[in-house]
């Protein structure tokens, strides 16, 4: 093993260690990491060029903190802004008026509105909008942080399935044939995150049979509108039509709001700036002409950065149009109801709560405050995996692996690889970027089909995105418990492991035979 190997491994090392084994905030933790990668880089022969490859990670660095920054800080406004209208509390009164039980509630909220939001938006942004629901449900913030995490199960179609178009682009395939590969692989794995979020949910009665019942043909209604959308209408489709499906399954069954549902024109009306953020990301996502406009009209560009923030197009700039609706709609009511009624929690949101809002500066600070904690964290992990990108640290720990698998053996170590881009990026689009040049590699040394091998990338680089720093960090920030982001990586080792598992059994000489052979999954 050579040098540049051991550089590779050590700071990522000591970035899980830490986290996990001495529940370092994230911060702290790709701080020692980095410090220890800055001296490691300055040793003879490590990085030969350890100054270019700094001075290319550093603008990398800061325009794709940027980009992840803009839409953090206004979703972090919109939440504190409906919060203080007391739009908030109308919406969690309709949260918890649905469904017929709490873990009907909790299937709303994990496989409705968390994945919905994400195929949208992507950035992890639906872990802004999950976590108060589920605080709001009564769950504990440490429940709530993991739970809002297993909310992230369709991050391989998040913001439309971008991540997921790279990995066709740069693969060479067609990119409905992936979408319904990684789709039919995904079956299992969605059954994996719910039944993780019931053990940590425990909600009363549902490890009984009639509910675990209900549960698997939610999972199959939600799993078949996700594969069917893939295979027959568009992989940027594939993660609305699922949670969509299951939506109206569950009104169906009876799951919808029931009794102790604000009103209809104050729901609707709680709701709107949700409402916009959706027309908006929708429009600018399916239209041609406004979305070539936004990515060309105002975009930032740093000096010896590749990468490009086209600012009209970024989440951040839907978010801010949710944020002026939260004024016009509080603002609104409140001139028709009075400056005295406030309304929290009681069917209408009031602008009292909001007004102060607009006029303490203190709103503005808290939520600042907030920003740059994620921020600074982010920074550090993105100029972390940058800088081994670019110091030709990954190329050399792909190529010891490539050398230590002895070909055949190479397919053993594409799900860890495809976890490993997963967790270091918090995105499918960063762990292809980073592996799959290297997975099509081990692939073909290995004898596999490269249509399989990049689907079971895709899912597993989706769900280690869910455990990532990067995301971690935003729920534990959404939930109060900054700095204690290693007791969720905790709870989630279990699932971390059945996911290894399941793209281990997807990729044995036995289902690859039977998934090759059954050609209607796919088309093509």
């Amino acid at each position: 093993m050579t040098m540049q190997t051991l550089a590779a491994l050590a700071p990522l090392a000591l970035l899980i260690v830490a986290m996990l084994a001495f529940n370092l905030p994230a911060r702290r933790a790709a701080l020692l990491a980095l410090l220890l990668l800055a001296s490691l880089s300055i040793s003879p022969g490590v990085v030969p060029s350890a100054g270019e490859a700094w001075l290319s990670a550093l603008p990398d660095a800061l325009l794709l903190t940027l980009t992840v920054g803009l839409t953090l800080f206004f979703g972090l406004l919109l939440h504190r802004l409906m919060d203080d209208s007391g739009a908030l509390a109308v919406l969690l009164d309709g949260v918890r008026s649905l469904g017929r039980d709490p873990a009907q509630r909790l299937m709303w909220v994990l496989l409705v509105f968390g994945p919905l939001f994400e195929s949208i938006s992507g950035f992890g942004l639906a872990i802004m909008i999950v976590a108060p629901m589920l605080l709001g449900l009564g769950y504990t913030p440490s429940q709530a942080l993991t739970l809002s995490l297993i909310s992230q199960l369709a991050v391989p179609w998040g913001a439309l399935a971008i991540g997921m178009v790279l990995g066709a682009a740069m693969a060479k395939l067609s990119l409905p044939m992936l979408g319904a590969a990684t789709a039919v692989l995904a079956l299992p794995v969605h059954a994996a995150f719910w039944g993780t979020a019931l053990w940590i949910a425990k909600p009363a009665g549902a490890w009984s049979l009639r509910p675990l019942a209900g549960s698997a043909a939610a999972l199959a209604v939600f799993g078949c509108g996700i594969w069917a959308a893939n295979r027959w209408v568009s992989p940027e489709l594939g993660g609305l039509a699922g949670p969509a499906l299951l939506a109206g399954w569950l009104l169906l069954l009876g799951g919808g709001a029931g009794e102790g549902r604000p009103p209809r024109a104050a729901l609707l009306r709680a709701a709107a700036p949700y409402l916009a953020l959706v027309a908006v990301l929708v429009a600018t996502r399916f239209f041609d002409p406004l979305r070539d406009w936004l990515n060309q009209a105002l975009v930032l560009r740093l000096p010896g950065s590749g990468f490009s923030l086209p600012l009209l197009y970024n989440p951040g700039a839907a978010l801010a149009v949710a944020c002026a609706v939260t004024f016009a709609v509080a603002f609104k009511v409140a001139s028709a109801s009075g400056p005295d009624e406030r309304g929290r929690g009681r069917g209408r949101p009031g602008a009292a709560g909001l007004k102060n809002a607009v006029l303490k500066t203190t709103v503005l600070k808290g939520v600042l405050g907030q920003w740059w904690r994620v921020v600074s964290a982010l920074f550090v992990l993105i100029l972390l995996a940058r800088f081994m990108f670019e110091g030709g640290l990954l190329r050399a720990l792909a190529a010891s692996i490539t050398s230590l698998s002895g070909g055949a053996g190479a397919g053993w170590f594409i799900p860890p690889i495809a976890g490993l881009g997963g967790f270091l990026t918090g995105s499918v689009a960063g762990a292809n970027a980073l592996f799959l040049d290297l997975q099509a590699l081990l692939a073909g040394g290995a004898g596999l089909p490269l249509l399989w091998v990049t689907a079971v990338h895709t899912l597993l680089a989706a769900g280690f995105s869910a455990m990532s720093p990067a995301r971690v960090v935003f729920a534990a920030t959404m939930t109060g418990l900054h700095g204690q982001e290693g007791l969720a990586m905790r709870r989630l080792l279990p699932l971390a492991a059945m996911l290894l598992l399941i793209g281990a059994v997807a990729l044995s000489p036995g289902v690859l035979a039977w998934l090759v052979r059954a050609k209607w999954l796919v088309g093509g």
